[in-house]
């Protein structure tokens, strides 16, 4: 997907609204860059709000255990299957940790595996997110509040998110601004993407701003200004 700046800085002003985190604040970031998810949803967010960075390239439960504790680690964000393991090694050597958040995304969260967090977690705020590439790519999280209520819930959508849930029967013209996922649900707001270099007509368009869109310090520049402002 073809992710443009102001889908990008739109993202980030809606997940800072809701999540919080400053410059004392130390994140683990484990998930390669060049996964949105981590790229925005993390290291900008990070940036922006002025946070501590901590990285690290293993998906190894155990390490990351140590890492959490060596680095007083306050936010991890991570898949479902990395944090529940992550909690029984936690409980196996009855570590205690600095951890204040935890943010669940990329995976499909069931009541039990939410349940076995809550437990080993007593005293950390769980975020559900969820999200897709082409839509830069939050599209809604659960907040701490509702996440013991009914974590299997995606939550509610970003400021900037429209979210029209349709039948297969329903026959209706996408605009430009809409994405559609798998599971039939329209996503149109400021943050989806321009398109995918695999069609020749956006490509096109991408070969035009090549400079624009790989001038990462450019970007980097207008996050953090934007989110200032």
């Amino acid at each position: 997907a073809m992710i443009t700046y102001r889908n990008i800085l739109s993202n980030i002003k809606d997940i800072c609204v809701y999540f919080n985190i400053s410059c004392h604040d130390t994140i683990l970031i484990t998930r390669p860059l060049c996964h949105a998810s981590a790229l925005v949803g993390e290291f900008f967010v990070s940036l922006v709000s002025g946070a501590n960075i901590v990285f690290y390239s293993d998906y190894n439960p155990f390490f990351i255990s140590k890492i959490l504790s060596e680095k007083n680690i306050t936010v991890f964000c991570s898949t479902p299957t990395v944090c529940v393991q992550l909690a029984e090694i936690c409980a196996r050597k009855k570590q205690s940790i600095s951890l204040k958040k935890l943010v669940l995304s990329g995976e499909c969260l069931t009541r039990s595996v939410a349940n076995r967090l809550i437990e080993a977690f007593p005293n950390v705020e769980i975020y559900n997110v969820y999200g897709l590439t082409e839509a830069s790519p939050r599209v809604s999280y659960l907040p701490p509040e509702s996440f013991r209520g009914k974590p299997e819930s995606v939550g509610t959508p970003l400021n900037t998110v429209k979210v029209k849930i349709i039948d297969d029967d329903v026959k209706e013209n996408i605009s430009e601004s809409v994405v559609e996922d798998k599971n039939n649900t329209k996503f149109s707001e400021k943050i989806v993407s321009r398109g995918n270099y695999t069609r020749e007509q956006i490509s096109e368009i991408a070969a035009t701003n090549l400079d624009e869109n790989t001038n990462q310090n450019k970007l980097l520049n207008a996050v953090i200004t934007e989110i200032k402002n």
